[in-house]
């Protein structure tokens, strides 16, 4: 029997998918159940009968294998690792802004307003494809660089206005 979410093999018995812990549909007693798209095709014979004294428990679906998650929880191969969550390396925008602001705090206009602009188009990499991550390090970036800016710009002002003062 072949789950018709992910197409896996499971045994004739199983109620669940051994790998997706999708609910197995059982086939009509007339013959196999149809294959799904794209997915193996039905083993052929008749089906098995369903036992109505044992039912077949998730876990007793598959000697040896773990119990599934239940139908509809997230599964874990999907889930971020730590590195993806610390580092948002699939945005690269977020990621240099947020560098590029901790690093203005030593070199003012100079790196700010990259800091500044990289953080805007980071938070739009991040809203379009939440799988990217990095709206914090974006943010980081936006707050450091216009910080850095406005006190770099406000110092050249003030020192513009001192000159200008003296004359």
């Amino acid at each position: 029997m072949y789950c018709s979410r992910c197409g896996a093999p499971n045994p004739d018995q199983g109620s669940y998918c051994v790998r997706c812990g999708a609910e197995l549909a059982l086939a009509p007693p007339g013959g196999p159940a149809p294959a799904s798209a794209g997915g193996p095709p039905a083993p052929a014979g008749p089906a098995p009968a369903a036992s109505a004294s044992a039912p077949v428990t998730p876990a007793a679906a598959a000697p040896g294998a773990a119990a599934p998650a239940a139908p509809g929880a997230p599964d874990p191969a999907d889930a971020p690792n730590v590195v993806e969550v610390l580092i948002p390396y699939k945005n690269g925008f977020a990621l240099w802004s947020y560098y590029l602001g901790v690093f203005s705090l030593l070199c003012g206009l100079l790196l700010g307003l990259p800091a500044l602009v990289l953080g805007i188009k980071g938070l739009q990499v991040a809203a379009h494809h939440p799988e990217a991550r990095g709206k914090v390090h974006a943010w980081v970036g936006i707050v450091l660089g216009s910080v850095t800016t406005a006190a770099t710009l406000a110092a050249v002002a003030f020192i513009v206005w001192g000159s200008l003062a003296r004359r």
